[in-house]
């Protein structure tokens, strides 16, 4: 049964900050994941000894001030997995949010309580982070639109690290023109900006969708024939890679990611170990405590070699590539082993764009069975991706 508060929040539903009185994003309201500082908080990152030892912040995170400058009022702290690495949402110590669009599901993670609050209208924007798909994958499950921008082109001052050179400030929104008015406060005017304002075609990765459930390609159908509608049917298709350079592009992704975190937070699992953390999220640390410099090293090359590719296949900007957001359903929610060979897969679609640096929109199926597509563009193409997933709405609206 749903819970009146969606089961979402650290700290709210409550107004903990009025916005300004005339902006852009006036008469909003919007949540902040765990990980951000919001003054007189403390940040806990999902785990009760971060919390413990913690200080209340002294001033809003660059990206919870900027929203707030333009209108919008705060009303919440929302539930994260401990240090945001996990994908399921489920978190030994603040519980697992609810999923409005589906309600026997989990709603994904990291960004757990983010994408819930965003789901149940209690909230018209959600903060969240996404390093290896944590904003891209709860969106698919709770029938969101959500973006992970280029990375850099959101300042992440005061956002509790996980392995700075993947995260990015995310958020969840119900339309895409709510996606957008958030995009045009929070996006910088970064140097990878590319000023293209509609595709000239699109891609579709026909080995990326062969990871997914037919029960997936078969809700992603009508998407795409959304997106083939907005370019007058030009889609074309391709394939991402073999599979054995696949692989190792994952396989260096999670050997990066967990370099990083180690680098971030190992002082903190020496101090404690794994006692303090769920169960999930310490096999990722003693994972982590394993990566040597060599193994580090040798992964080094695969961020060149995606962003090589997917320039290839964007033609340096100025096309699109579709891939589901996830490649099954939502985890049942009585279910909370992990399945380790999905979680193979869905890491092999969401650290394509991480490794790139590059933007992806999550555009929701609104139906009964929630999926999502993504659209993957070059570093840069936020706008062009945002506005796309808006002309994909507004047809399947009439």
């Amino acid at each position: 049964m749903m819970r009146e508060d969606a089961g979402a929040f650290v700290v709210g539903p409550e107004l903990l900050e009025k916005g300004a009185d005339v902006g852009p994003l006036a008469g909003t309201n919007f949540t902040a994941k765990d990980l951000y500082d919001v003054k007189g908080l403390v940040t806990g990152a999902g785990n009760p000894t971060v919390r413990d030892e913690g200080e209340p912040a002294a001033a809003n995170a660059l990206a919870v001030q900027a929203l707030l400058d333009a209108g919008s009022d705060l009303v919440g702290t929302t539930v994260t997995v401990e240090f945001a690495w996990s994908f399921t949402g489920r978190n030994p110590h603040d519980g697992l949010a609810d999923n409005p669009a589906d309600p026997h599901r989990v709603p994904g993670g990291s960004s757990a309580g983010a994408a819930a609050a965003a789901a149940a209208g209690l909230c018209d924007l959600a903060l969240g982070t996404d390093t290896g798909g944590s904003v891209r994958v709860p969106a698919a499950y709770c029938n969101l639109f959500g973006i992970r921008p280029t990375h850099g082109r959101v300042d992440a001052t005061g956002v509790f690290p996980l392995a700075p050179s993947f995260d990015t400030v995310g958020w969840f929104a119900r339309t895409p023109e709510l996606l957008r008015s958030a995009a045009d406060v929070l996006l910088t005017a970064h140097e990878s900006r590319i000023g293209v304002a509609r595709p000239s075609r699109v891609t579709l990765l026909t080995d990326a969708f062969a990871l997914a459930d037919a029960e997936v390609r078969g809700g992603l159908d009508t998407l795409v024939g959304a997106v083939a509608d907005q370019l007058g049917g030009a889609i074309i298709e391709a394939q991402l890679t073999d599979e054995k350079t696949w692989q190792r592009w994952t396989s260096g992704f999670r050997v990066l990611q967990s370099a990083e975190a180690f680098a971030e937070h190992g002082d903190f699992y020496r101090r404690h170990g794994p006692s303090v953390l769920g169960d999930d999220v310490a096999a990722r640390f003693e994972f982590a405590s394993r990566v040597t410099d060599a193994d580090r090293k040798a992964a080094d090359g695969v961020r060149s070699e995606v962003l090589n590719r997917l320039e290839e296949l964007t033609e340096g900007g100025t096309c699109v590539v579709l891939m589901p957001a996830a490649p099954t359903r939502a985890p049942l929610r009585n279910r909370p082993e992990t399945d380790t060979a999905a979680v193979s897969r869905l890491l092999r679609l969401t650290s394509i764009a991480s490794l790139a640096g590059a933007p992806s929109v999550t555009v929701p199926s609104r139906t009964t069975t929630p999926v999502g597509l993504s659209l993957v563009g070059a570093p840069g193409s936020d706008e062009m991706l945002i506005d796309l997933a808006a002309g994909v709405h507004q047809f399947l609206s009439f």
